[in-house]
């Protein structure tokens, strides 16, 4: 089975399904695996369908604002401490966690409550702890959504940051769409191996697609 059948054989409900492998929370995925013995909280949880990545050595925690989303988590992940949290507070004691993650959360947290919602994030991490978070890349949606730019000076007070792209590979009519380059055997593997080789998402990427603002962000920052 591939890490793609995996994890979309987690979602009960496709209705919070997350599309084409070459989703960013994907590769967030493969590098939840590589944790060990760490307590570890998803924030924003949505399904819990990032947790099934965590092994049983982990003491893994969620908050979900949904109801609905919370109890297939519970469903999904039995050995989780998932709890309904309806604010940007996060009810755990101060330096809790060794890893907080937050995967496509940020973006849909109002401007106005993104800084506690990040202090919060801070005041439940461990000294040296680890913060993965991803979101959409606005200089492809054109939305509400935050670029990397923004992204960066949000986090700023707080962590460093260190922030990448993931696909910077540009839509049509630049490139391929996402849909069709999930089709093509090892693209996932191309895109990872792009990750951890910066100078292709900076210079290379701006002298062959000058108009393309990049892909969806990967932040792992440190308190």
């Amino acid at each position: 089975m591939t890490i793609f059948q995996k994890v979309k054989s987690t979602f009960s409900d496709l209705r919070h399904w997350w599309g084409d492998h070459l989703d960013v929370r994907t590769y967030l995925y493969v590098e939840l695996q590589k944790l060990e013995n760490q307590k570890v909280l998803d924030v924003g949880c949505g399904t819990g369908n990032l947790m099934p990545a965590l092994s049983d050595s982990n003491r893994v925690y969620g908050t979900e604002m949904d109801p609905h989303a919370a109890t297939l988590a519970r469903q999904l992940n039995p050995r989780a401490d998932v709890r309904l949290v309806r604010t940007s507070r996060l009810p755990f004691a101060k330096r809790f966690f060794d890893v907080v993650v937050c995967a496509h959360v940020i973006e849909v947290v109002p401007a106005s409550e993104r800084a506690v919602f990040l202090r919060e994030i801070h005041r439940v991490l461990k000294p040296r702890g680890l913060l993965l978070l991803t979101t959409p890349n606005n200089a492809r949606y054109r939305s509400t959504k935050l670029d990397r730019r923004q992204l960066q000076t949000a986090l700023s007070a707080l962590f460093d940051a260190d922030i990448r792209e993931w696909n910077p590979l540009p839509d049509f009519p630049y490139f391929l769409p996402a849909r069709l380059l999930s089709r093509i055997p090892g693209m996932f593997g191309f895109l990872s191996f792009l990750m951890d080789r910066r100078w292709f998402v900076g210079r290379v990427r701006q002298r062959l697609f000058p108009q393309h603002q990049g892909g969806d962000i990967h932040a792992l920052a440190h308190e």
